[in-house]
């Protein structure tokens, strides 16, 4: 292996080789969402989760539970449709299934109890799990996953049975799902991607979204809640989302079908924010994980903690994957730019091949997760900054030095690149530091930066930006 340091103290090189990337995605404007295109064809859902009547108003109080009487046609009111016990790729016991609300009401915190048992029927593991769906309107069901991290040699057999749950209210809505794909990744998971279109003339929050893989005879196999999500849309916007589900050690080739299961209702406005989010630029890092780097500028009145979710689309319009990422830095005030670097894919980093099918991508600012904050930050310097480079990245070290006046704590380093020549944030990094630090006090700080292939000493320069909060 070999290092190296860069040739000027405040300056490193990375060359980015144009077209020799793993992908090469067209941006063309990247906060814009893409007209929904028919999906490709799909397995045929087994059942019909989201298209229940509309909801009677629940009768008050809303936080009495559902009692044992009140199922309709004879049946629980919170019914166990099915269920599934498997090993997964990790050898931890998945015990999976799905409930329907059989009431009249609206029912959320459902509660399943999950006791596994030795082949003598002796009892050797109890715990408690929610149900995938907050909400679940008469007539709805939702999935159940929990794994059980306990090794369990003795395990044999399971029972599933609810045993709590409160009632509430909502304004329910459908919201369209569109572009969908499954992908059983080289691991043995399965990703369910897609996005959401708001149909409606009113903004819509996602409250939870989760998805279920079935048999040719309709048996549930494996199901999960969603990994990355759209949370707001309004009226006419599209969003994706993610649903990534541990596999069974016995491998994919059962699954003949899937299921999305949305939790959806009407919402008060939210936003606009006024922030502006550059081109990205794609580059797979030494790892072969890809990234989306660039950056985001508050052109509003308002400091903001600001949330992101982008997707890749293949050519075909179907979204392959999707993540969401946090500013590193969780106070934006006006004026101010910050990088963002979306580094956690599901399917793209799992699955060869996948990525050379990536078209397109958008990012857009989730309203839900983005809003006003009055945290209150102070820019503390640096010392003895040092970096080395070799085969796998950046490392970047020195100490931050507190002259901001008074103690802090929650320290942020932020550290990114950007390209001489094109002004453009090209790669970005970041740690944090808990510890309390005293005013005029120090602490060491190390940042790992990954990049593309083929760096070397160049024209990109790096920045410091280093802020702390009082305790």
């Amino acid at each position: 292996m070999k290092s190296f340091r860069s040739a000027r103290a405040l300056s490193i090189a990375v060359v980015l080789i144009a077209g020799t990337l793993a992908c090469n995605l067209s941006a063309g404007d990247p906060t814009a969402v893409p007209s929904p295109t028919s999906p490709p064809s799909v397995p045929t859902p087994v059942t019909e989760p989201t298209t229940a009547p509309e909801p009677t108003t629940a009768p008050d109080p809303t936080d009495v539970p559902i009692s044992p009487t009140e199922g309709s046609n004879g049946s629980a009111p919170l019914e166990i449709l099915s269920v599934n016990g498997f090993l997964d790729t990790f050898d931890s016991w998945n015990i999976v299934g799905l409930v329907r609300n059989n009431t009249d009401r609206i029912v959320d915190s459902v509660e399943i109890e999950i006791e596994l048992f030795d082949v003598d029927g002796n009892s050797v593991y109890v715990n408690t799990t929610f149900v995938d769906l907050f909400n679940i309107a008469p007539g709805e069901v939702t999935p159940f996953s929990y794994t059980v991290f306990e090794d369990l040699p003795e395990a044999d057999n399971f029972v599933a049975t609810v045993v709590g749950n409160s009632t509430t209210e909502l304004d329910r809505v459908y919201p369209d799902v569109a572009n969908m794909n499954m992908v059983h990744d080289d691991s043995g998971d399965t990703h369910i991607t897609g996005e959401f279109v708001n149909n409606t003339d009113q903004p819509i929050e996602i409250n939870s979204l989760a998805a279920a893989t079935f048999d040719a005879a309709g048996e549930v196999l494996t199901a999960n809640s969603y990994s990355v999500s759209i949370r707001y849309l309004n009226p006419g916007e599209t969003g994706p989302f993610r649903i990534s589900i541990t596999g069974a050690d016995t491998g994919t080739s059962e699954i003949d079908s899937f299921v999305v299961y949305t939790d959806a209702e009407f919402t008060d406005p939210l936003g606009p924010f006024g922030l502006t989010i550059s081109d990205a630029l794609d580059y797979v890092d030494t790892f072969d994980n890809l990234h989306l780097v660039g950056e985001v500028t508050n052109d509003g009145d308002l400091t903001l903690n600001v949330n992101l979710v982008a997707a890749i689309y293949g050519a075909d319009g179907t979204v392959l994957d999707a993540s969401d990422v946090s500013l590193p830095i969780n106070s934006l005030p006006p004026g101010e730019t910050l990088p963002y670097d979306f580094d956690f894919w599901g399917p793209l980093d799992d699955t060869s091949g996948l990525l050379n099918q990536a078209d397109r991508y958008t990012i857009q600012v989730d309203a839900y997760w983005t809003w006003e904050t009055t945290t209150d930050l102070h820019v503390l310097s640096t010392a003895n900054d040092d970096n080395t480079f070799d085969d796998f990245g950046g490392e970047f070290n020195g100490q931050v030095v507190n002259d901001s006046g008074g103690a802090v704590d929650n320290i942020t380093i932020v550290i990114y690149l950007r390209d001489l020549a094109t002004d453009q944030v090209v790669a970005s990094g970041y740690d944090f530091i808990f510890d309390e630090l005293a005013d005029g006090a120090t602490a060491d700080y190390t940042v790992f930066v990954d990049v593309p292939e083929g760096f070397d000493v160049n024209t990109v320069e790096y920045y410091i930006l280093v802020v702390g909060e009082r305790p």
